[in-house]
């Protein structure tokens, strides 16, 4: 074993020598990345499997709808704290973290409000099942994304085997339960959303008190909860970007949702599988400025494109065989997505390094005008063509391609 462990290092050091970056790294701490992420992303799509196959349309649209306004409301427990807590982390600041997740938390309970209006405005439009879905969902809002912060800590630490067996653990048993309420509850949305929020909630505080014996200094970044909160405040649109889209389609037609969710999952579970890989480099970035090489972007951009040509052929007989042909459309739409591919091989790595090392120029583009312009942009072609997929097709494209231009040096200069 320990001649195996030498050849792949000597091996990975040589390639990465070859192409200016520390492969060994990569390949030493990947494994338990990718694990994790292959698990997470593999129960998320059965997940989505069962819950297509066993809820109506309107019903698994209704579920996505709820899942877009959570994601919304997320800003209240300033999300940004996770990549300000990873930084200060890898810097040796430990005692951020104390600091950070409770500052996190008190804000978490601001959310309560908003998600009253919200439930009390489905009620009075007779959609009653969304109403008490999003009651339920407040009673564990602030505990569920309060505690969170502890994948951060971890990150930070570089710790990313003790992060992929909580999750595994966490995702597998989640991924159950629901899985046997769909199965012998079929259409109820709202014993399908307390199953999966209860288990949220219970990971996560189960996962922060055990992380916090990682905790080895009283060190301080007095910069961890100000950087915190500009992430937040930047990355407001940036979250609206990623669910207004489908809090708008839920509004006008809320089984089109049910079929765009599918195809959404494909592909965000292929962008998963890739970032996943990119993960691990973020304590790396976080301690020096690490340089990415053209020759590594063009690789990346190849790989993207072979990927994608694979994709196209194999992706419409998948999606029917696991959705069924009541989601054929899902498969036709997903095709229409393929070209991003390549876009997220690149943006996925260069995101990472861009928020580990503040770079503040990119951040703004990324964080604020490229969602400001996705928005417009998309809400235009559908105002102009009041075509749904023209405007699904617009946001997309237009935050893939934009993110390439920004974070690669081809364009902007570090």
């Amino acid at each position: 074993m320990k001649r195996l462990r030498r050849k792949i290092y000597d091996i990975s050091k040589k390639t990465g020598d070859k192409f200016g970056f520390d492969l060994p790294y990569f390949v030493e701490n990947g494994f338990w990345s990718i694990l994790n992420q292959a698990v997470s992303l593999l129960a998320s799509l059965v997940l989505s499997v069962f819950l297509a196959r066993y809820l109506s349309k309107g019903t698994f649209g209704e579920y996505q709808l709820i899942l877009s306004i959570i994601g919304i409301l997320s800003i209240f427990s300033l999300t940004g704290l996770n990549v300000s807590i990873a930084k200060s982390i890898a810097e040796g600041y430990d005692y951020s973290y104390v600091k950070a997740y409770k500052t996190g938390l008190r804000f978490s309970f601001l959310s309560i409000p908003i998600f009253l209006g919200i439930a009390y405005w489905y009620y009075i439009q007779n959609e009653n099942s969304t109403a008490y879905a999003l009651l339920i969902s407040v009673l564990f809002f602030p505990f569920i994304y309060g505690f969170n912060k502890w994948i951060a800590l971890l990150k930070g630490k570089a710790m990313f085997g003790v992060i992929a067996k909580i999750q595994i653990l966490q995702n597998i048993s989640s991924a159950l339960f629901i899985i046997f309420v769909v199965v012998f509850f079929p259409d109820n949305i709202l014993l399908v959303v307390f199953v999966m929020f209860f288990f949220q909630m219970s990971f996560n505080l189960y996962a922060h008190f055990s992380s916090m014996k990682f905790i080895k200094s009283k060190k301080n970044d007095k910069d961890c909860i100000p950087y915190g909160i500009y992430m937040t405040k930047i990355s407001f649109l940036n979250i609206i970007v990623n669910n207004f889209d489908k809090i708008l389609i839920g509004f006008f037609d809320i089984k089109l949702l049910a079929v765009y969710a599918v195809s959404l999952k494909i592909l965000s579970v292929i962008k998963g599988f890739i970032k996943s890989f990119y993960q691990i480099s973020f304590p790396k970035f976080a301690k020096k400025n690490i340089k990415i090489s053209n020759k590594i972007i063009f690789l990346l951009l190849l790989s993207g494109m072979f990927f994608s040509i694979i994709l196209y052929f194999v992706s419409e007989p998948l999606i029917n065989l696991l959705y069924t042909d009541k989601y054929l459309a899902s498969a036709i739409l997903f095709k229409k997505f393929l070209l991003v591919i390549p876009f997220t091989f690149v943006n996925a790595l260069l995101s990472n390094k861009m928020t580990a090392q503040k770079h503040k120029k990119r951040i703004f583009y990324t964080k604020i005008i490229i969602p400001l312009t996705a928005i417009i942009l998309s809400v235009v072609m559908y105002v102009f063509s009041r075509n749904a997929e023209l405007f699904i097709l617009t946001k997309i494209y237009i935050l893939n391609i934009l993110f390439f231009i920004v974070l690669t040096p081809w364009f902007i200069k570090d």
